[in-house]
C-alpha cells in the first residue's frame, strides 16, 4: 500500500511528517535514533498535495511491524527546520508492509470476549479459538477449588499458632542459643541501655548490705590510720606541725587585713567629684544628654558655606590652596568662556557628531554647507546634459543623481532652477 500517512490542511502549503516509535525514537531514512536539531532534516518525508484537495499524503517508510505515531509539520521556507510549526499528529498500526485495518483488531476482540470461564480456567485448555496462540491457561491451577482449598487450609493453621492474644511458643521454643540475658530482663521503661542488674551473690548480700558493709569498713581505716598515729610519735608530731603552720596562714591573713587601709569617704568624694566634671553630671547623666544630642547636617553645611574666608586662607591652609586653584582656573576660561589654547581643537579633539553639526549648518536660503558643497561639486565636477538646448542638467560625481536642472533662454541665461542636494 501507498500513502498511509495523511491529513486534511489548507491547498497549496508545504508539509511533511516525521515518524516515531514507542519509546519515541524518530526515523532517520535508515534507523531510528533519538531527534536531534543538527539532524532535522534527515528526518523529513515530503507530503504530496493531491491536486488542489488539501489532502495531503506519504507512504509509511520501510519499518518492522509494530505501532507508530507521526508529526505533521507546516515548512515555512525553503527546506525544513527546527521552528516549523506541528499542525497535527496521529497513529498507525504497521504490520511490516501494510496498515493494520481496523476491522482485523476488532476480530482479536472479539475473540477474547467469546473465550469461556472453562478456557480460562481449565489446566488443559489453550485459548480456544482466539487468535492470540502464545497466550495457555495451563498455569491457572492457582485458580482450582482444591488449590484455594489448601490456602485456606494454611491460613487455619497460622490463626491457630497466633490465636487472638499474641503468637503461642513452641515447647522449649526458648533455648540457651536463643536467649539472651543482657536484653531479656524485666526492666521498667525509665531504664536506660546503661542500666545494669545487681544480682544476690554467694553468702546473699544484696546492694543495701553491701553498702552498709562499705561505710563500715571506711570507719574501720579511719581508726587503724589514727592508731598508727598514736603508735608513731613522729608522725603525730609532724600532724600537729601541719595544724600549726595553718594556724600561722591564718595569722598572716589576720595581719593582712589590718595593714590593709582602705579609702575613706572623703577620698572617695574626691574621686567621684573628679569623675563628674565641673557641672556634677554622674554616668548616667552624660548618658542622658548623648541621647539627646542631634546633628542638623542642613545648619552645619550653612555654617561652612557662610564662614568668612578671611582666617582660612592663609599660607599653608587648605583654604588659600583652593582660592589659589580658582584663580588659576578664572585665568584659563576668562569671564566671556573657555581660553583654547593653541591647537587645541585638532583631528583627534574634534567629534564626529562636531563635524557633522559644522556641515549641517544652514548657510544659504535652506542649503546647508553639506548640500551646498555637492551643488559645486556637481558644477564644477559633474558630467552635463542638453548643451546647446533649453534644458541643461549637471549630475553628482558618481552620475546617480541630477543635481542641478537649468532651464536657459536662447541666449544661455537661466529662467528656472531645481536643485537636489540630497
Amino acid at each position: 500500500m501507498t500513502n498511509e500517512l495523511a491529513i486534511r490542511y489548507p491547498t497549496g502549503s508545504t508539509l511533511y511528517a516525521h515518524v516515531l516509535d514507542a519509546t519515541g525514537q524518530v526515523w532517520n531514512g535508515a534507523g531510528w535514533e533519538a531527534p536531534q536539531n543538527a539532524n532535522w532534516l534527515n528526518y523529513d518525508l515530503a507530503m504530496a498535495e493531491a491536486g488542489t484537495t488539501g489532502y495531503y499524503r506519504v507512504s509509511m517508510p520501510a519499518v518492522a511491524a509494530g505501532s507508530y505515531s507521526f508529526l505533521v509539520f507546516l515548512q515555512a521556507g525553503g527546506g525544513p527546520v527546527v521552528g516549523d510549526t506541528c499542525i497535527g499528529e496521529g497513529f498507525i498500526q504497521w504490520d511490516g508492509s501494510d496498515e493494520v485495518p481496523t476491522s482485523s483488531i476488532l476480530t482479536d476482540i472479539g475473540a477474547l470476549n467469546n473465550l469461556s470461564q472453562a478456557d480460562i480456567l481449565s489446566d488443559a485448555t489453550p485459548f480456544a479459538g482466539a487468535n492470540i496462540s502464545n497466550l495457555d491457561a495451563a498455569s491457572s491451577t492457582l485458580a482450582t477449588s482444591a488449590a484455594l482449598a489448601t490456602v485456606d487450609g494454611n491460613v487455619d493453621a497460622i490463626l491457630a499458632d497466633t490465636g487472638t492474644d499474641g503468637v503461642k511458643l513452641a515447647a522449649d521454643a526458648i533455648t540457651a542459643s536463643t536467649f539472651d540475658e543482657s536484653t531479656a530482663f524485666p526492666l521498667t521503661a525509665s531504664d536506660t541501655g546503661s542500666t545494669y542488674v545487681a544480682r544476690t551473690g554467694a553468702d546473699s548480700d544484696t546492694l543495701e548490705t553491701l553498702s552498709d558493709q562499705a561505710d563500715l569498713q571506711a570507719t574501720a581505716v579511719a581508726l587503724a590510720t589514727a592508731q598508727v598515729d598514736l603508735d608513731n610519735p613522729a608522725q603525730y608530731m609532724a600532724n600537729v606541725a601541719a595544724l600549726a603552720i595553718e594556724a600561722n596562714v591564718q595569722g598572716h591573713a589576720a595581719d593582712a587585713l589590718t595593714a590593709y587601709d582602705p579609702p575613706t569617704k572623703a577620698e572617695l568624694d574626691t574621686a567621684e567629684s573628679n569623675i563628674r566634671g565641673a557641672d556634677s553630671d554622674d554616668l548616667k547623666d552624660i548618658s542622658d544628654e548623648i541621647a539627646t544630642i542631634t546633628v542638623d547636617n542642613a545648619a552645619i553645611a550653612d555654617a561652612v558655606w557662610d564662614e568668612l574666608a578671611a582666617g582660612h586662607i592663609d599660607a599653608g591652609k587648605a583654604g588659600q590652596q583652593v582660592w589659589t586653584d580658582v584663580d588659576a582656573i578664572l585665568a584659563d576660561t576668562g569671564t566671556d568662556g573657555v581660553v583654547l589654547a593653541t591647537d587645541a581643537v585638532n583631528a583627534s579633539a574634534l567629534a564626529a557628531d562636531a563635524v557633522d553639526e559644522i556641515w549641517d549648518e544652514v548657510f544659504e536660503d535652506t542649503l546647508t554647507a553639506r548640500q551646498g558643497m555637492r551643488i559645486f561639486l556637481s558644477a564644477l565636477a559633474g558630467l552635463s546634459d542638453g548643451g546647446g538646448t533649453t534644458t541643461i542638467t549637471f549630475m553628482s560625481k558618481d552620475g546617480g543623481t541630477t543635481r542641478i536642472e537649468a532651464t536657459v533662454d536662447a541666449s544661455g541665461n537661466r529662467t528656472n532652477i531645481t536643485l537636489d542636494a540630497s
